[in-house]
Protein backbone atom coordinates (compact mmCIF):
# COMPACT_ATOMS: atom_id res chain seq x y z
CA UNK A 1 0.00 0.00 0.00
CA UNK A 2 1.42 2.87 -0.82
CA UNK A 3 1.33 6.53 1.20
CA UNK A 4 -1.32 8.31 -0.84
CA UNK A 5 -3.66 5.09 -0.52
CA UNK A 6 -2.24 4.68 3.20
CA UNK A 7 -3.82 8.39 3.51
CA UNK A 8 -6.92 7.90 1.66
CA UNK A 9 -7.91 4.74 3.57
CA UNK A 10 -6.93 6.72 7.05
CA UNK A 11 -9.51 9.64 5.90
CA UNK A 12 -12.21 7.42 5.02
CA UNK A 13 -11.56 5.65 8.08
CA UNK A 14 -12.40 8.53 10.61
CA UNK A 15 -14.84 9.93 8.46
CA UNK A 16 -16.40 6.31 9.08
CA UNK A 17 -15.98 7.10 12.85
CA UNK A 18 -17.29 10.36 13.06
CA UNK A 19 -20.42 10.19 10.78
CA UNK A 20 -21.30 6.38 12.22
CA UNK A 21 -23.81 7.65 15.28
CA UNK A 22 -25.15 10.21 12.59
CA UNK A 23 -26.28 7.23 10.08
CA UNK A 24 -27.37 5.78 13.54
CA UNK A 25 -30.32 7.83 13.83
CA UNK A 26 -31.23 7.70 10.24
CA UNK A 27 -33.64 5.46 8.48
CA UNK A 28 -32.98 4.54 4.86
CA UNK A 29 -33.37 2.67 2.40
CA UNK A 30 -30.46 0.05 2.14
CA UNK A 31 -28.97 -0.28 -1.77
CA UNK A 32 -27.61 -3.66 -2.24
CA UNK A 33 -25.38 -2.70 -4.82
CA UNK A 34 -23.36 -0.06 -2.11
CA UNK A 35 -20.86 -2.24 -1.46
CA UNK A 36 -18.21 -2.20 0.67
CA UNK A 37 -20.01 -1.91 3.16
CA UNK A 38 -19.07 -1.00 6.99
CA UNK A 39 -20.25 -1.55 10.66
CA UNK A 40 -17.71 0.27 13.03
CA UNK A 41 -17.43 -1.13 16.78
CA UNK A 42 -15.46 0.45 19.55
CA UNK A 43 -14.60 -2.52 21.73
CA UNK A 44 -14.22 0.20 24.97
CA UNK A 45 -13.29 -3.15 27.49
CA UNK A 46 -10.20 -4.49 25.26
CA UNK A 47 -6.74 -2.79 24.53
CA UNK A 48 -3.48 -2.94 21.99
CA UNK A 49 -0.14 -2.35 23.63
CA UNK A 50 2.37 -0.04 21.33
CA UNK A 51 4.42 -3.33 20.58
CA UNK A 52 1.18 -5.20 19.31
CA UNK A 53 0.31 -2.32 17.50
CA UNK A 54 3.23 -1.92 15.48
CA UNK A 55 3.42 -6.25 14.85
CA UNK A 56 -0.15 -5.45 13.72
CA UNK A 57 0.31 -2.82 11.20
CA UNK A 58 3.06 -4.30 10.45
CA UNK A 59 1.13 -6.88 8.15
CA UNK A 60 0.02 -4.29 6.08
CA UNK A 61 3.40 -3.69 4.43
CA UNK A 62 4.06 -7.97 4.48
CA UNK A 63 0.57 -8.66 3.08
CA UNK A 64 1.19 -5.76 0.18
CA UNK A 65 5.02 -7.83 -0.13
CA UNK A 66 3.40 -11.20 -1.03
CA UNK A 67 0.94 -12.30 -3.50
CA UNK A 68 -0.01 -15.86 -2.07
CA UNK A 69 -0.66 -13.60 1.48
CA UNK A 70 -2.45 -10.78 -0.31
CA UNK A 71 -4.59 -13.21 -1.79
CA UNK A 72 -5.59 -14.85 1.41
CA UNK A 73 -5.87 -11.89 3.93
CA UNK A 74 -8.95 -10.71 5.23
CA UNK A 75 -8.00 -8.06 7.69
CA UNK A 76 -5.55 -4.83 7.50
CA UNK A 77 -5.13 -2.53 10.14
CA UNK A 78 -5.08 1.35 10.55
CA UNK A 79 -4.35 3.58 13.14
CA UNK A 80 -6.96 6.42 14.02
CA UNK A 81 -5.04 9.49 16.10
CA UNK A 82 -7.42 11.18 18.31
CA UNK A 83 -6.75 14.32 20.23
CA UNK A 84 -7.35 12.30 23.35
CA UNK A 85 -6.43 8.66 22.25
CA UNK A 86 -5.15 6.54 19.95
CA UNK A 87 -6.75 3.66 18.22
CA UNK A 88 -6.10 0.67 16.02
CA UNK A 89 -8.80 -0.49 13.93
CA UNK A 90 -9.00 -4.01 12.55
CA UNK A 91 -10.77 -3.81 8.81
CA UNK A 92 -12.31 -6.81 7.71
CA UNK A 93 -12.52 -7.36 4.49
CA UNK A 94 -15.19 -9.75 2.93
CA UNK A 95 -13.57 -11.62 -0.43
CA UNK A 96 -15.59 -11.67 -3.47
CA UNK A 97 -14.75 -15.31 -4.16
CA UNK A 98 -16.06 -16.41 -0.64
CA UNK A 99 -19.32 -18.44 -0.96
CA UNK A 100 -19.03 -18.61 3.05
CA UNK A 101 -21.60 -15.78 3.64
CA UNK A 102 -24.04 -17.80 0.64
CA UNK A 103 -23.95 -20.77 2.18
CA UNK A 104 -24.77 -20.40 5.47
CA UNK A 105 -27.65 -18.03 4.40
CA UNK A 106 -28.56 -21.24 2.83
CA UNK A 107 -28.43 -23.22 5.55
CA UNK A 108 -30.43 -20.61 8.02
CA UNK A 109 -33.04 -20.44 5.15
CA UNK A 110 -34.06 -23.81 5.26
CA UNK A 111 -33.41 -23.79 8.88
CA UNK A 112 -36.17 -21.48 8.90
CA UNK A 113 -38.46 -23.47 6.37
CA UNK A 114 -38.35 -26.51 8.08
CA UNK A 115 -39.78 -24.84 11.60
CA UNK A 116 -42.78 -22.65 10.02
CA UNK A 117 -45.08 -25.01 11.40
CA UNK A 118 -44.09 -24.61 15.02
CA UNK A 119 -43.21 -20.47 14.25
CA UNK A 120 -46.84 -19.94 12.61
CA UNK A 121 -48.25 -21.26 15.85
CA UNK A 122 -46.27 -18.60 17.51
CA UNK A 123 -47.04 -15.70 15.76
CA UNK A 124 -50.92 -16.81 15.85
CA UNK A 125 -50.44 -16.83 19.87
CA UNK A 126 -48.92 -13.57 20.04
CA UNK A 127 -51.06 -11.59 17.89
CA UNK A 128 -54.49 -13.58 18.13
CA UNK A 129 -56.94 -11.37 19.88
CA UNK A 130 -54.65 -7.65 19.33
CA UNK A 131 -54.93 -4.45 17.29
CA UNK A 132 -51.26 -3.30 17.08
CA UNK A 133 -51.23 0.60 15.67
CA UNK A 134 -48.06 2.28 14.34
CA UNK A 135 -49.16 6.16 14.34
CA UNK A 136 -46.86 6.96 10.39
CA UNK A 137 -47.55 11.00 9.82
CA UNK A 138 -50.91 11.39 8.42
CA UNK A 139 -51.89 8.09 8.21
CA UNK A 140 -52.52 5.39 11.32
CA UNK A 141 -51.76 1.59 10.28
CA UNK A 142 -53.51 -1.78 12.24
CA UNK A 143 -53.36 -5.15 12.40
CA UNK A 144 -56.02 -6.57 14.04
CA UNK A 145 -56.32 -10.22 14.94
CA UNK A 146 -53.33 -11.06 12.58
CA UNK A 147 -55.93 -11.34 10.27
CA UNK A 148 -56.64 -7.17 9.14
CA UNK A 149 -54.83 -4.12 8.16
CA UNK A 150 -55.96 -0.97 8.11
CA UNK A 151 -55.04 2.48 7.03
CA UNK A 152 -56.97 5.91 8.46
CA UNK A 153 -56.63 9.33 9.59
CA UNK A 154 -57.02 9.66 13.54
CA UNK A 155 -55.50 8.83 17.00
CA UNK A 156 -55.07 5.16 18.60
CA UNK A 157 -58.39 5.90 20.02
CA UNK A 158 -60.19 6.09 16.90
CA UNK A 159 -60.11 2.49 16.06
CA UNK A 160 -63.74 2.28 18.60
CA UNK A 161 -65.45 4.93 16.93
CA UNK A 162 -67.97 3.23 14.21
CA UNK A 163 -68.15 6.06 11.50
CA UNK A 164 -64.12 6.12 11.15
CA UNK A 165 -63.23 5.86 7.51
CA UNK A 166 -60.54 3.53 6.67
CA UNK A 167 -59.04 1.86 3.67
CA UNK A 168 -58.19 -2.12 4.56
CA UNK A 169 -55.05 -2.76 2.62
CA UNK A 170 -55.65 -6.04 3.12
CA UNK A 171 -57.13 -9.68 4.35
CA UNK A 172 -56.20 -12.87 5.51
CA UNK A 173 -57.50 -15.20 2.60
CA UNK A 174 -61.09 -16.11 2.97
CA UNK A 175 -62.73 -17.83 0.30
CA UNK A 176 -61.29 -20.79 -1.30
CA UNK A 177 -57.87 -20.43 0.58
CA UNK A 178 -59.95 -20.74 3.96
CA UNK A 179 -59.38 -24.46 4.53
CA UNK A 180 -55.77 -23.81 3.91
CA UNK A 181 -55.53 -21.32 6.15
CA UNK A 182 -56.56 -22.82 9.02
CA UNK A 183 -53.97 -25.65 8.73
CA UNK A 184 -51.09 -23.51 10.34
CA UNK A 185 -49.20 -26.35 9.99
CA UNK A 186 -49.12 -25.23 5.82
CA UNK A 187 -45.66 -24.40 5.29
CA UNK A 188 -47.57 -22.28 1.57
CA UNK A 189 -48.88 -20.13 3.86
CA UNK A 190 -45.61 -18.06 4.57
CA UNK A 191 -42.38 -17.27 2.61
CA UNK A 192 -38.72 -16.72 4.35
CA UNK A 193 -36.98 -13.20 3.58
CA UNK A 194 -34.06 -11.50 4.85
CA UNK A 195 -33.42 -7.84 4.74
CA UNK A 196 -29.98 -6.02 5.20
CA UNK A 197 -29.75 -7.40 8.52
CA UNK A 198 -32.26 -10.44 9.55
CA UNK A 199 -34.60 -13.06 8.57
CA UNK A 200 -38.59 -12.97 8.86
CA UNK A 201 -41.34 -14.90 8.01
CA UNK A 202 -44.05 -13.31 5.52
CA UNK A 203 -47.43 -13.35 3.94
CA UNK A 204 -49.68 -11.31 1.56
CA UNK A 205 -52.91 -10.28 3.00
CA UNK A 206 -55.13 -9.11 -0.16
CA UNK A 207 -59.02 -8.50 -1.20
CA UNK A 208 -58.36 -4.96 0.39
CA UNK A 209 -60.56 -1.68 -0.31
CA UNK A 210 -60.58 -1.32 -4.02
CA UNK A 211 -57.76 1.27 -5.79
CA UNK A 212 -59.01 4.39 -7.57
CA UNK A 213 -55.76 4.82 -9.68
CA UNK A 214 -55.46 0.96 -10.65
CA UNK A 215 -58.89 -0.28 -10.32
CA UNK A 216 -57.39 -3.41 -8.39
CA UNK A 217 -58.12 -4.54 -4.82
CA UNK A 218 -55.14 -3.04 -2.05
CA UNK A 219 -52.46 -5.53 -0.85
CA UNK A 220 -50.70 -5.80 1.78
CA UNK A 221 -47.24 -8.17 2.72
CA UNK A 222 -46.87 -8.84 6.63
CA UNK A 223 -43.57 -9.21 7.49
CA UNK A 224 -43.32 -11.04 11.14
CA UNK A 225 -39.23 -10.77 12.34
CA UNK A 226 -37.88 -10.64 15.82
CA UNK A 227 -36.77 -7.49 17.58
CA UNK A 228 -34.65 -7.85 20.81
CA UNK A 229 -35.84 -4.58 22.54
CA UNK A 230 -39.11 -5.02 22.17
CA UNK A 231 -41.00 -6.77 24.95
CA UNK A 232 -44.37 -6.80 22.99
CA UNK A 233 -45.51 -7.65 19.47
CA UNK A 234 -45.55 -4.54 17.52
CA UNK A 235 -45.95 -2.81 14.34
CA UNK A 236 -42.63 -0.25 13.13
CA UNK A 237 -42.77 -0.30 9.55
CA UNK A 238 -45.36 0.74 6.97
CA UNK A 239 -44.32 1.73 2.96
CA UNK A 240 -46.56 2.20 0.24
CA UNK A 241 -43.51 0.20 -2.68
CA UNK A 242 -45.97 0.58 -5.62
CA UNK A 243 -49.32 1.81 -6.06
CA UNK A 244 -51.89 0.42 -3.50
CA UNK A 245 -49.37 -1.96 -2.48
CA UNK A 246 -48.20 -2.26 1.03
CA UNK A 247 -45.67 -3.58 3.20
CA UNK A 248 -45.89 -3.34 6.90
CA UNK A 249 -43.52 -4.59 9.30
CA UNK A 250 -44.70 -6.83 12.81
CA UNK A 251 -41.94 -7.90 15.61
CA UNK A 252 -43.00 -10.89 17.48
CA UNK A 253 -40.90 -11.60 20.65
CA UNK A 254 -41.78 -15.16 20.44
CA UNK A 255 -39.76 -15.48 16.94
CA UNK A 256 -36.80 -14.36 19.09
CA UNK A 257 -36.36 -18.08 20.98
CA UNK A 258 -35.17 -19.05 17.87
CA UNK A 259 -31.28 -18.19 17.07
CA UNK A 260 -31.21 -17.83 13.88
CA UNK A 261 -33.87 -14.45 14.02
CA UNK A 262 -31.78 -13.14 16.35
CA UNK A 263 -29.05 -12.62 13.72
CA UNK A 264 -28.75 -8.62 13.58
CA UNK A 265 -25.78 -8.42 11.49
CA UNK A 266 -25.56 -8.19 7.51
CA UNK A 267 -23.29 -11.08 6.41
CA UNK A 268 -21.75 -9.16 3.16
CA UNK A 269 -20.70 -5.84 5.89
CA UNK A 270 -17.58 -5.24 6.77
CA UNK A 271 -16.72 -5.28 10.29
CA UNK A 272 -14.29 -2.60 12.03
CA UNK A 273 -13.27 -3.29 15.34
CA UNK A 274 -11.36 -0.40 17.09
CA UNK A 275 -9.13 -1.09 20.43
CA UNK A 276 -7.56 2.02 22.16
CA UNK A 277 -3.44 1.83 22.22
CA UNK A 278 -2.12 2.31 25.65
CA UNK A 279 0.76 4.33 26.09
CA UNK A 280 3.41 3.88 28.52
CA UNK A 281 2.96 -0.14 28.52
CA UNK A 282 6.10 -2.15 28.36
CA UNK A 283 8.65 0.53 26.43
CA UNK A 284 5.59 3.32 26.64
CA UNK A 285 7.22 4.55 23.52
CA UNK A 286 4.73 6.65 20.92
CA UNK A 287 3.25 5.19 18.01
CA UNK A 288 3.93 6.35 14.93
CA UNK A 289 1.05 6.80 11.99
CA UNK A 290 3.46 3.87 9.97
CA UNK A 291 5.60 1.91 11.69
CA UNK A 292 8.56 -0.04 9.58
CA UNK A 293 9.00 -3.69 10.49
CA UNK A 294 12.91 -3.27 10.93
CA UNK A 295 11.81 -0.32 13.69
CA UNK A 296 9.83 -2.79 15.88
CA UNK A 297 13.39 -4.88 17.07
CA UNK A 298 11.02 -8.31 16.26
CA UNK A 299 13.47 -10.69 13.97
CA UNK A 300 10.88 -12.60 11.85
CA UNK A 301 13.52 -15.60 11.99
CA UNK A 302 15.99 -15.90 14.89
CA UNK A 303 19.03 -18.72 15.91
CA UNK A 304 18.47 -21.05 18.53
CA UNK A 305 21.81 -21.88 18.63
CA UNK A 306 21.68 -18.18 20.23
CA UNK A 307 19.03 -18.88 23.41
CA UNK A 308 19.96 -21.34 26.38
CA UNK A 309 16.85 -23.59 26.06
CA UNK A 310 14.82 -24.77 29.63
CA UNK A 311 11.52 -27.08 29.28
CA UNK A 312 8.21 -25.69 31.01
CA UNK A 313 6.52 -28.59 29.74
CA UNK A 314 3.28 -29.07 27.39
CA UNK A 315 6.08 -29.31 24.51
CA UNK A 316 7.03 -25.39 25.42
CA UNK A 317 10.57 -24.11 26.11
CA UNK A 318 11.80 -20.78 27.13
CA UNK A 319 14.83 -19.34 25.71
CA UNK A 320 17.08 -17.14 27.63
CA UNK A 321 19.25 -14.79 25.46
CA UNK A 322 23.09 -15.66 25.56
CA UNK A 323 23.23 -11.77 24.56
CA UNK A 324 22.31 -9.63 26.94
CA UNK A 325 20.76 -7.04 24.45
CA UNK A 326 18.19 -9.99 23.27
CA UNK A 327 14.81 -10.88 24.97
CA UNK A 328 13.70 -14.09 26.14
CA UNK A 329 11.70 -15.56 23.52
CA UNK A 330 9.03 -19.27 24.44
CA UNK A 331 10.02 -21.69 21.49
CA UNK A 332 7.10 -24.60 20.57
CA UNK A 333 8.43 -28.04 20.01
CA UNK A 334 8.40 -29.57 16.87
CA UNK A 335 5.32 -31.27 16.81
CA UNK A 336 3.37 -28.68 18.14
CA UNK A 337 1.76 -25.21 17.19
CA UNK A 338 0.24 -21.97 18.88
CA UNK A 339 -2.93 -23.19 18.70
CA UNK A 340 -4.02 -24.16 22.02
CA UNK A 341 -1.20 -21.71 23.71
CA UNK A 342 -3.05 -20.32 26.08
CA UNK A 343 -4.02 -23.06 27.65
CA UNK A 344 -0.79 -25.02 27.66
CA UNK A 345 0.98 -22.19 28.94
CA UNK A 346 -1.47 -21.12 31.25
CA UNK A 347 -0.92 -24.37 32.80
CA UNK A 348 2.94 -23.94 33.15
CA UNK A 349 3.40 -20.53 33.85
CA UNK A 350 3.22 -20.58 37.65
CA UNK A 351 5.52 -23.46 38.00
CA UNK A 352 7.79 -21.85 35.44
CA UNK A 353 8.02 -18.88 37.58
CA UNK A 354 8.82 -20.93 40.83
CA UNK A 355 11.64 -22.22 39.11
CA UNK A 356 13.34 -19.26 37.06
CA UNK A 357 12.46 -20.58 34.14
CA UNK A 358 10.38 -17.64 32.89
CA UNK A 359 12.77 -14.67 34.61
CA UNK A 360 16.20 -15.00 35.80
CA UNK A 361 17.77 -14.28 39.17
CA UNK A 362 18.41 -10.53 38.71
CA UNK A 363 15.09 -10.10 37.16
CA UNK A 364 12.84 -11.82 39.92
CA UNK A 365 13.07 -8.52 41.76
CA UNK A 366 10.41 -6.87 39.41
CA UNK A 367 7.80 -9.50 40.99
CA UNK A 368 8.06 -7.84 44.38
CA UNK A 369 5.78 -5.06 44.35
CA UNK A 370 2.28 -6.76 44.13
CA UNK A 371 0.36 -3.11 44.59
CA UNK A 372 1.46 -2.48 40.97
CA UNK A 373 0.81 -5.95 39.17
CA UNK A 374 3.34 -7.86 36.81
CA UNK A 375 3.13 -7.72 33.18
CA UNK A 376 5.13 -10.10 31.03
CA UNK A 377 5.57 -10.55 27.13
CA UNK A 378 7.51 -12.67 25.42
CA UNK A 379 7.53 -13.81 21.40
CA UNK A 380 6.89 -17.04 20.64
CA UNK A 381 8.98 -18.63 17.67
CA UNK A 382 8.81 -22.20 16.30
CA UNK A 383 11.28 -24.85 16.41
CA UNK A 384 12.54 -23.18 12.90
CA UNK A 385 13.35 -20.08 14.66
CA UNK A 386 10.35 -18.27 12.73
CA UNK A 387 8.01 -15.90 14.34
CA UNK A 388 4.66 -17.17 15.33
CA UNK A 389 2.52 -14.97 17.73
CA UNK A 390 3.87 -12.73 20.88
CA UNK A 391 2.42 -13.75 24.37
CA UNK A 392 1.33 -11.46 27.05
CA UNK A 393 0.37 -11.79 30.95
CA UNK A 394 -0.68 -8.88 33.09
CA UNK A 395 -2.23 -8.56 36.41
CA UNK A 396 -3.19 -5.92 39.04
CA UNK A 397 -3.12 -6.64 42.62
CA UNK A 398 -4.79 -9.60 43.48
CA UNK A 399 -6.85 -10.18 40.37
CA UNK A 400 -6.70 -13.82 38.18
CA UNK A 401 -3.69 -13.00 35.30
CA UNK A 402 -4.99 -12.19 31.73
CA UNK A 403 -2.56 -13.91 29.07
CA UNK A 404 -3.35 -12.69 25.60
CA UNK A 405 -1.59 -13.73 22.40
CA UNK A 406 -1.34 -12.26 18.97
CA UNK A 407 -0.90 -13.69 16.28
CA UNK A 408 0.26 -12.31 12.50
CA UNK A 409 -0.31 -15.97 11.29
CA UNK A 410 -4.05 -16.06 12.26
CA UNK A 411 -4.88 -13.00 12.90
CA UNK A 412 -5.82 -14.43 16.49
CA UNK A 413 -6.53 -12.35 19.73
CA UNK A 414 -7.84 -14.27 22.35
CA UNK A 415 -8.05 -13.14 26.22
CA UNK A 416 -8.55 -16.20 28.90
CA UNK A 417 -8.59 -15.91 32.51
CA UNK A 418 -5.85 -18.07 34.13
CA UNK A 419 -6.60 -19.69 37.69
CA UNK A 420 -4.01 -21.56 40.02
CA UNK A 421 -3.80 -22.24 43.54
CA UNK A 422 -0.22 -20.95 43.67
CA UNK A 423 -0.82 -17.30 44.88
CA UNK A 424 1.36 -14.20 43.55
CA UNK A 425 2.89 -13.80 46.88
CA UNK A 426 4.38 -17.18 46.88
CA UNK A 427 5.76 -17.00 43.52
CA UNK A 428 7.27 -13.53 44.48
CA UNK A 429 8.75 -15.22 47.89
CA UNK A 430 10.18 -18.36 46.09
CA UNK A 431 11.38 -16.59 42.98
CA UNK A 432 13.31 -13.97 45.59
CA UNK A 433 14.62 -17.06 47.94
CA UNK A 434 16.42 -18.33 44.44
CA UNK A 435 17.68 -15.30 43.37
CA UNK A 436 19.54 -15.01 46.96
CA UNK A 437 21.27 -18.45 46.72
Amino acid sequence: MNNSQSLTTRLLLVLLLTTQQVLASLSVFHDIYAYPKYEVNFLDDQYYTVEEAKILLSLNALSSASTAESANSTFSYQLVKTPKEDYLCEIEHIRPDSNDSEDRISKEKQEIIDKIPILSQSIKSELEGKCILLVDGYWTYSLCNNSQVSQFHGGVNSLSNPKLFRYILGNVPSSADAEKEKDLTAKSNYTVGRDHISWYLSKTFDNGTICDLTGLPRTVEVQYSCNPTEGNANLFSSKEYSTCNYIVKISVPELCQEKVFRSRRDPFVSEIKCQKVLQGLGSGEELDHAPQQESMHLPSKISLLNYDLHSLGQELFSGFPKADDDDIIILIDLDSNAENLIERFGSVYFKSLEQNKLVSPAQATILQNEAIGYYFNAHVYDHKGDYEATLEIAFEKQDPPIITITSPKDLLRITSNVKSVITLKDVIGKAMKEGRK
